[in-house]
């Protein structure tokens, strides 16, 4: 079976939804009661389609102004 590899790297303002989003994909339903990040979350999936295996790879980034420096680092 032919295999796939994504990275994301979500990136925003804090609040906007970068970690709900996430876990949605992950979970596939949304957690009302999200806090904020206060550091970059490692996430992964692995799902079939189209009959390949599709492996997410997804850094999910602190939003606040102090963690916009080490945001770079993830891409």
């Amino acid at each position: 079976m032919e295999k796939s590899e994504v990275k994301l790297c979500l990136l925003g303002e804090t609040g906007v939804g970068k970690t709900s989003l996430a876990l949605q994909f992950i979970h596939g339903r949304f957690n009302r009661h999200t806090l904020s990040n206060l550091s970059a979350s490692y996430l992964t999936k692995t799902m079939i389609r189209d009959g390949k295996v599709v492996k997410f790879f997804i850094w999910d980034t602190a939003g606040q102004e102090k963690y916009q420096s080490m945001t770079p680092m993830y891409y």
